[in-house]
């Protein structure tokens, strides 16, 4: 497809021929019509030379194309007709247009049929399967219009009116119903002919028949292409087609002619993958988000980005190295057009394809983009049914610290943008100034990061809290690898026991005929069962006594308290996560003082030790990171750990002497 048709492929101007093949038309017009229709031609083309009467007749034609026929034709000795034209793709020959056209007013002559230049129709580089094209709704709104005065419409061959075979009945139909006439001059078609309709359905077939064996044929050389390691489809984002050249440095060339290219990655755009990975991934922004910055710094403009085409970048397989191939099906509506991607089940998929030169990211990256997308998608399932845990702010934090009202338990919204310089948050769920909501008011979001992080790095970043955890986690150790293990004894005597019973059953059962023993069948189907949930069970509770991690040094402490700083100095979104996993739940509510800005608030909420030192030791590659995250996963909270509560007022930073 041309760029100029493809930057308007899904508006009124798809399949609009360009104004090459338009010129070709109309001289093939200009020089077969006058044979027969001179008194006629002459004053359509009037004063005008050869070139100025084209360059009209292009100009007209590029005017009324998708508009409805405005006017109608005049009326002259004969008979008028309409001609319909058209090929598939931009491998066709774009002068196949004007010699249809040849063909069609040859055989109009022979009829005694005037075609004018306004009802010729065409469509280019657009598939006869569907019905939802420009020009052909043109021809036949035309052909159809009991008052358009046009008696015939010409076709070259029944597939290019339509390779449908149930819209060409439709049409042909119609046609005959207003007692008018359809003529395809290749096929020797005519609906006046007695046996046009045995003929129709016959050819319709065939041509329906081999637009399936085209699609065979082409998914059959695709997937010969993808286990040879070919390239099979347009290079995407982050990658480039070169040519690949013999040693002497000239161009490899295939068997057919075609200049042999390879994949590679495109220095320019590769960057841009993996920033909108770490985008997504590290610092949590949204698809919206990342299309949002890619077109304000002009990235592969005047292209637009979409969160769509973030979404398909980030679940493309080969940025980490492999790929699949079938991974989808489309189905295409007749009528519409409509196009619907059908996601195939993994089973379904060709076996991957190793392309350790074309990765850009890590497969670890890759698999935490999934992770997220999936959660992605389930927040927004639960949402369309009103049961979302997690608010939208959650999954894409903008701001560091984002708490939530007391009253109605909503994460609080943004008074006045991030982009002001004076963001403040306040609870949107009431109008009452007299609820618990409408008593919060307004407060500056830098205010409520200020008196947050002067609490943590007053009371919790210093090395006595930081001994206190240490002390407190080793103890949970010592308790939890002291616990007497469990007794898989007796569920492995029942798993002995069932087995035993299984092999008497199947015993019994050889050399019998199926016939009257499904019970027993099932029987044994249920006992396999619960064996392997048995076993399951076994495994489960013996890796859980084998796992309790070895109590810590404190040595380790030094390196996770220099760490802690490196928190705050992410990106917004990254810190934020990181955050919300230490504080959990941030409640605002109303203080009994008053500030100079309004009320004073008050922020509870629950240091999580095990996350703080797991994200720590996570940044800092600390060994002990895997500690913490096993006593995190556990639901380990430090003993005797109260509820923090935080003032949020001007007297507080004072108080602290925070700037």
């Amino acid at each position: 497809m041309s760029r100029e048709r493809r930057s308007t492929y899904n508006s009124s101007d798809r399949g609009r021929p360009d104004n090459e093949a338009v010129r070709a038309m109309a001289t093939a017009w200009l020089e077969e019509q006058p044979k027969a229709w001179s008194g006629l031609v002459a004053p359509f083309q009037g004063n005008l030379t050869r070139d100025e009467c084209v360059a009209r007749m292009v100009a007209q034609f590029q005017e009324r194309f998708g508009k409805p026929m405005a006017n109608r034709p005049e009326p002259v000795a004969r008979k008028c007709g309409a001609a319909y034209l058209r090929f598939s793709s931009d491998n066709s020959n774009p002068r196949s247009l004007a010699q249809q056209l040849r063909n069609i007013l040859a055989r109009a002559q022979q009829d005694g049929i005037f075609i004018p230049w306004h009802l010729v129709f065409s469509d280019a580089g657009i598939t006869g399967t569907i019905a939802a094209r420009v020009a052909y709704q043109q021809a036949k709104a035309t052909i159809l219009d009991p008052d358009a005065g046009v008696s015939c419409l010409y076709v070259d061959d029944i597939g290019r009116a339509s390779r449908d075979l149930a819209e060409l009945l439709s049409l042909f139909r119609s046609i005959v119903q207003l007692q008018k006439r359809a003529v395809a001059v290749s096929d020797c078609i005519d609906t006046d002919d007695q046996n046009s309709r045995m003929l129709l359905t016959f050819k319709g077939m065939f041509v329906e028949q081999f637009i399936e064996q085209l699609r065979s044929k082409v998914s059959r050389g695709m997937k010969d292409g993808h286990r040879e390691g070919r390239v099979i489809t347009c290079p995407a984002f982050g990658y480039w087609l070169v040519e690949v050249r013999q040693p002497d440095g000239t161009i490899n060339m295939s068997q057919k002619g075609k200049v042999v290219r390879r994949l590679e990655k495109d220095p320019n755009q590769a960057p841009e993958v993996f920033e909108i990975f770490d985008k997504f991934v590290n610092k949590l922004w949204s698809a919206h988000a990342i299309a949002k910055d890619l077109n304000e710094r002009g990235v592969l403009a005047p292209r637009f980005w979409t969160a769509r085409n973030i979404v398909q970048i980030l679940e493309r397989h080969l940025y980490a190295g492999y790929e699949y191939w079938g991974k989808t099906a489309i189905t295409r509506d007749a009528v519409t057009g409509k196009v619907t991607v059908i996601n195939k089940d993994p089973s379904e998929w060709m076996p991957r394809r190793e392309k350790p030169e074309l990765q850009i990211i890590t497969e670890e990256m890759f698999n935490k983009a999934q992770e997220r997308l999936a959660r992605l998608r389930d927040h927004w399932r639960k949402q369309r049914v009103g049961k979302a845990d997690t608010s939208r702010t959650g999954l894409h934090p903008t701001m560091l610290i984002r708490p939530v009202c007391c009253g109605c338990r909503w994460p609080l919204s943004l008074a006045q943008s991030m982009s002001s310089g004076y963001a403040s948050l306040k609870c949107n769920r009431s109008f009452d100034k007299k609820s618990v909501c409408g008593e919060l008011g307004c407060k500056s979001v830098s205010m409520i990061n200020k008196c947050v992080l002067a609490v943590l790095k007053e009371h919790v970043f210093t090395p006595e809290f930081l001994n206190r955890l240490l002390e407190a986690a080793n103890a949970s150790l010592v308790e939890m690898a002291s616990r007497p293990k469990a007794d898989t004894g007796p569920i492995k005597e029942q798993i002995a026991e069932l087995t035993r019973q299984k092999n008497r059953l199947a015993n019994r059962l050889m050399g019998q005929s199926e016939e009257g023993l499904d019970c027993l069948f099932e029987k044994l189907r249920e006992m396999d069962r619960t064996i392997v949930k048995l076993r399951e069970q076994v495994a489960a509770q013996e890796s859980e006594d084998n796992q309790v991690p070895k109590p810590m040094e404190p040595g380790d402490m030094v390196k996770l308290l220099q760490g802690l700083e490196s928190l705050f100095e992410m990106e917004v979104g990254a810190s934020a996560a990181v955050l919300s996993r230490i504080l959990g739940e941030v409640v605002a509510e109303p203080a009994e003082g008053k500030s100079k800005k309004g009320r004073a608030w008050r922020l509870r909420f629950t240091i999580n030790g095990a996350a703080m030192m797991a994200e720590t030791g996570r940044l800092a590659g600390c060994p002990t990171a895997t500690t913490w995250e096993y006593l995190n996963g556990c639901g380990w909270i430090m003993p005797g750990l109260e509820v923090t509560v935080v003032e949020v007022s001007e007297s507080y930073l004072n108080r602290h002497d925070i700037s």
